[in-house]
């Protein structure tokens, strides 16, 4: 090789040569993957590559999302065509609890009830007949609401005689709750004050809870009284 002697412009052209050369290597090498090789791997988080706890987590998470939502779970008795247990979304009203249940029968005192009452997790939801749980007709045509001005023993009596009509004391009034034996217009606020802070009476026995309620007057009022 000592005896191979290039002048100037021969040079020159073995080193044209020798950098396309170059140049062509590095073509075909990028058309075979030096690069896109990479770029595979930064732009294809396939979910076949991640731990097996976490495959599908995102799409398990957005399904949760659209499908998850607050239920509460309650029970509707009385005079409806399907009693039983039912949950229905949060915030759900007693009208929609009612519905569930296939509907009110011909019977039913609708009107005895709260229907715009929100449902409360775990309650029980009762539809009175017509003159079950009213304060319909009480010795014919007269109403309790417009018997005031009667002895309050004389309309407790009337109360509990007249076909177990009862007070539920999840939606009674004022005025109503005053009609209960024992109990005046003092006790019966403090009724709805307790009502509005425990959200819904579970339980008649809750009314040992009210202040001004004891044992005693609690037997007085439990034959009237209803959830």
């Amino acid at each position: 090789m000592s005896g191979l002697n290039f002048n100037e412009n021969q040079k020159l052209v073995l080193c044209v040569l020798i950098g396309l050369c170059l140049i062509g290597l590095a073509v075909s090498q990028m058309r075979h993957g030096w690069f896109s090789s990479t770029e595979i791997k930064l732009s294809e988080p396939a979910e076949s590559n991640w731990p097996e706890g976490f495959r599908g987590a995102a799409t398990n998470q957005a399904q949760n999302a659209r499908v998850s939502s607050a239920k509460v779970v309650f029970q509707v008795a009385g005079c409806v065509k399907r009693p039983g247990v039912y949950s229905l979304r949060e915030n759900s009203r007693v009208i929609d609890a009612i519905k569930a249940a296939g509907g009110p029968k011909d019977n039913a005192d609708t009107e005895a009830i709260n229907l715009a009452a929100k449902i409360v997790d775990g309650s029980r939801i009762y539809v009175p007949a017509k003159g079950e749980c009213s304060f319909g007709q009480v010795g014919g045509s007269r109403s309790l609401h417009t018997s005031a001005t009667q002895n309050r023993s004389v309309q407790a009596r009337q109360l509990v005689g007249n076909q177990g009509v009862v007070v539920n004391i999840n939606t009674a009034d004022l005025a109503e709750l005053d009609l209960l034996p024992g109990v005046g217009p003092v006790t019966a606020q403090r009724i709805i004050d307790y009502r509005r802070q425990i959200g819904r009476f579970t339980s008649v026995d809750q009314l040992l809870d009210v202040k001004g309620i004891g044992p005693k007057k609690l037997e007085q009022m439990r034959p009237c009284v209803a959830l």
